[in-house]
């Protein structure tokens, strides 16, 4: 395959995997949102293994604030902190303290929401604060980051999807 460009269609998800899809090894997966009130929302996620063998899939909700403070030096800095194995307190400026709870059995896994410095520009120093840190301690099973603190901007944990009958 060549290199697309702007007249070539969209790229899609099945031009990388067809051949994926064409033997059906794949997961559905489904994310639905209930409210019980204005501040309460649950969300469900269902993964469906459509292919003919059991497979292992790792699903990594997450939690973050839009980076806004790197825009101006005087604005608050959001926080996301740990307050129990499955349970986060969510304090930001403007929105006040709201509360994350997972049904999960991985380790909360805590980054800063800030653009991967080290792999842009470099900067080794900042490598362990950006955004896809989550997904790369997580996929190379790296220690967890900020450990100690467990306070940042950003973060996720693994469940672990039940088979189902």
């Amino acid at each position: 395959m060549g290199l697309w460009n702007e007249r070539d269609p969209e790229f899609e998800l099945i031009d990388a995997l067809r051949e994926t899809f064409e033997q059906g090894r794949y997961f559905d997966v489904f994310i639905e949102y209930a409210k019980a009130g204005e501040e309460d929302i649950l969300c469900r996620i269902t993964a469906v293994n459509r292919g003919p063998d059991p497979a292992p899939i790792h699903i990594l909700p997450h939690l973050w604030f839009r980076n806004t403070w790197s825009w101006r030096l005087d604005k608050a800095r959001p926080e996301l902190r740990a307050i129990a194995e499955n349970a986060v307190l969510a304090v930001d400026p403007h929105l006040g303290e709201r509360w994350w709870y997972v049904d999960g059995d991985g380790p909360l896994r805590f980054t800063e929401n800030e653009t991967n410095a080290a792999r842009l520009f470099g900067d080794a120093s900042l490598a362990n604060l950006a955004v896809k840190a989550v997904r790369e301690q997580a996929r190379y099973s790296v220690p967890a980051l900020n450990r100690q603190r467990r306070t940042r901007a950003r973060l996720a944990t693994r469940t672990r999807p039940q088979e189902r009958a």
